[in-house]
């Protein structure tokens, strides 16, 4: 699959219910590390089992990669 499919359907899914009940299309933005770490997986995830890399990343490892504001 696509990486933008695969970012869209991931963000997609993590928008609760509660949210979309009252026009929210997107997570909160207090949730952008997690957010972001979820997509970055899924694209590596995909990255792999569709043969563009040999490397398998995991989310540990992403997450070890993030920028931390302040250090």
């Amino acid at each position: 699959a696509n990486d933008m499919y695969i970012a869209a359907k991931t963000l997609a899914g993590m928008v609760g219910k509660d949210r979309i009940k009252v026009g929210c299309v997107y997570p909160p933005l207090s949730s952008i590390r997690d957010v972001s770490l979820k997509i970055a997986a899924a694209i590596a995830k995909n990255g792999f089992e569709g043969g563009k890399t040999d490397k398998k990343v995991d989310a540990g490892e992403i997450k070890k990669l993030m920028y931390k504001a302040g250090l």
